[in-house]
Order: C-alpha cells, then sequence, then structure tokens
C-alpha cells in the first residue's frame, strides 16, 4: 500500500481499515511516514485476520487523516490440496521383497494417503498400504496390501493420493505418479551350465539340447560360444549365438555348418531383469566339448 507524505511533519503514521457501519480495524501503528507499507493481506495489529469483506484503507498522520476513494476487497485465497511422488522417480532398480522407502510431499491437511503400483501398460492398480500422511512409508517391494507379490519383473509406476483418492487418478492435485516408470526384479537365481559341460562330441548340422540350472521365467540369458583353440584375446574367438533368450532351462540348438570345427566352451550369462548381487549369474563350461 502507498500513499501521498508530501507536506506532512509528522514521521510515523497509523494505518488503518475502515468497515463501513462498524468499527476502524487497526493494521499498524507508528509506521515511519515512507510514503508505503508492506502489509500482508488481512493481518492486523493485534495479530488475528479480518473477515472477508470490502473495505476502505485509511492513513493518519497525527490528526490529519485520508482514506481510499472507493473500497477493496478482502478474500480468503483457497489453495489447493497437492501431492507430489519424489521416490521412486524412474530408472530406480528394485528387488521385489527388499525394503526400500517411498518418499512424497503434500501440501494437505488430508491425514492419509494411499499408495499403489501399477504395471507399465495396464490399468488395474494394486492397492500397497493406505498410510500416514507424513511424506514416507517403507515397502516390502512388490507386496500388496491383500497378501499377494508380484509375479513378473519389469516396469511399474506408483501412485500416491489423498484420502484414498483412486476414483480419478488422473486429477493431478490429489494424486502424484513418478515420472517415468522403475524397474520391480524378481531375483533371478546362480546360472550354471549342465549341457555342453566338457567331453561332448557335437556335429554340426544337428540340433543338440544346450541345458543350464537357475531357470527363472521372469528373466533372460544370453549365450556365447567361446573358441579355445584361438586366443583369448582374438575376437573370434567369442561366438554370440544369442542375446536375448528366455531363461527357461534348456534350448534346443541347430548347429549352424557354416561354424569353424573345433574345441569350444559353452558361456550362459543373465542379461536382462537379473540379480546382479548374487554370486554365479553367469558361468561356463567346466571343459571344452568338441564341434565337427
Amino acid at each position: 500500500m502507498s500513499w501521498n507524505n508530501y507536506g506532512f511533519d509528522a514521521t510515523a503514521v497509523t494505518i488503518k481499515l475502515l468497515v463501513e457501519n462498524g468499527p476502524s480495524r487497526t493494521i499498524a501503528s507508528n509506521v515511519i511516514n515512507s510514503g508505503s507499507y508492506s502489509w500482508l493481506a488481512g493481518r492486523l495489529s493485534s495479530g488475528s485476520y479480518i473477515t472477508d469483506g470490502a473495505y476502505h484503507l485509511q492513513v493518519c498522520a497525527g490528526t490529519v487523516c485520508d482514506a481510499s476513494n472507493n473500497y477493496f476487497w478482502v478474500t480468503t485465497m483457497t489453495i489447493p490440496d497437492t501431492i507430489a511422488l519424489t521416490t521412486p522417480n524412474g530408472g530406480e532398480l528394485w528387488f521385489v521383497d527388499s525394503s526400500q522407502a517411498i518418499f512424497w510431499n503434500a501440501n494437505s491437511a488430508s491425514a492419509n494417503v494411499a499408495i499403489a503400483f501399477q504395471a507399465e501398460g495396464e490399468d488395474d492398480l494394486h492397492h500397497i498400504a493406505t498410510t500416514s500422511n507424513d511424506g514416507r512409508f517403507d515397502w516390502s517391494v512388490g507386496l500388496a496390501a491383500d497378501g499377494t507379490r508380484v509375479t513378473r519383473s519389469g516396469r511399474y509406476n506408483i501412485w500416491i493420493c489423498l484420502d484414498d483418492y483412486y476414483s480419478n487418478t488422473a486429477d493431478g492435485q490429489r494424486c502424484g505418479v513418478n515420472g517415468q516408470p522403475f524397474i520391480m526384479q524378481i531375483p533371478s537365481l546362480p546360472v550354471t551350465v549342465v549341457a555342453p559341460n566338457g567331453g561332448e562330441v557335437w556335429p554340426r548340422g544337428t540340433a543338440q539340447v544346450v541345458r543350464w540350472t537357475g531357470a527363472d521365467l521372469n528373466s533372460f540369458i544370453r549365450l556365447d560360444l567361446f573358441n579355445q583353440d584361438l586366443p583369448s584375446n582374438d575376437p573370434a574367438a567369442v561366438v554370440n549365438l544369442f542375446t536375448m533368450l528366455n531363461n527357461d532351462g534348456d534350448y534346443s540348438w541347430t548347429i549352424p555348418t557354416t561354424l569353424t570345427p573345433g574345441n569350444y566352451k559353452m558361456y550362459i550369462a543373465c542379461h536382462a531383469y537379473c540379480y546382479y548381487n548374487t554370486p554365479g549369474f553367469s558361468d561356463l563350461s567346466d571343459a571344452s566339448f568338441v564341434i565337427e
């Protein structure tokens, strides 16, 4: 607010609100007569707040007063409820059954929030919990409120909503979701080559079954042949058979007739959605086998 202080000898002014058919209300006393004052709208000198309504502003320097020619309105501003998920926010790798903290920021008086997970590309929400709106929830990853767990690894979203508000998940004020999907990973078992594991003779052009332990339908493996007749630093020593193969424990492989005969070892490694913290996510034949 501002006023013209020309011609006033007073060094301080009193600022009031005038109410039609009501007493004046003091905003501030002993204000330096600088011609302006920054007011926290609605707040009185007593610390209380005025009610919504129409008011005139009056500035007094001693007994000399002047009021605004027209009234202005003071009204309560309603700040909408908002909530924003901060963790996970995309790209995280969370292993099923591990403990991870979900974090959010909320501008709301709502006492509770509801949390759910959703597989990327699907509509269904799986309720995790309704919990206090305190900004954090420690989650046993993949566990839903009904006791079920995720059954496949993949990309997921977390929804967090004020007051169990799943009926309108498109409402950006009442619900928050991570910016990009995160990965929920079911831990894979260690991989061990079973066949060929040394001593086999496999003719070119025949179908042979490659077998391994640690099958996990939630992950993928890669198969490579290591030519034992070439130096290990020779690029030709490694022949990639498959980069993304379902990790189901066996694969029927027809040996190409163009493959160079010789001594080989089979290399199997978990390629995608693997539990890399577990020793043994790759394995090599114990001894050479022959391709003739």
